[in-house]
């Protein structure tokens, strides 16, 4: 593993960290849905969910997350895969359950598999 790796897994467990976040403390808030659905809520919130939730119908964390997951499985490029798992993990949280498993678990094994086959920039695990 080298530090690029390592950097890259930061980037990931921050992330999931704050669709986490965003998703507990303000996406599945029923006052602030209701409060959103009379227009009586912070603006910038109901905006925000309003994003989250026309990205949901759209699929776009699940078919975002297959995409990123079969162009790292391709030609595995450490980017390529954290950010598959990054959109799997939102597909998980954000109901693109089944696109989002299947994108973060290629860009998962592109990214394990790189390592492994020593492409360049990366070392065999240790």
């Amino acid at each position: 593993m080298t530090r690029n790796d390592l950097a890259w897994m930061v980037a990931v467990a921050v992330t999931f960290l704050a669709m986490l976040g965003f998703a507990t403390l303000v996406y599945n808030k029923v006052p602030l849905a209701l409060a959103c659905a009379q227009g009586t809520g912070p603006a910038t919130l109901c905006a925000l969910r309003d994003a989250v939730a026309w990205a949901i119908r759209a699929t776009v964390f699940g078919t975002g997350a297959l995409l990123l997951g079969i162009a790292a499985f391709l030609h595995p490029r450490v980017p390529v895969c954290a950010a598959a798992i990054m959109f799997g993990l939102g597909g998980m949280l954000f109901y693109n359950v089944s696109w989002g498993t299947l994108g973060a678990a290629l860009g998962a094994w592109a990214w394990y598999t790189r390592g492994l086959t020593g492409q360049p920039g990366n070392t065999s695990p240790s």
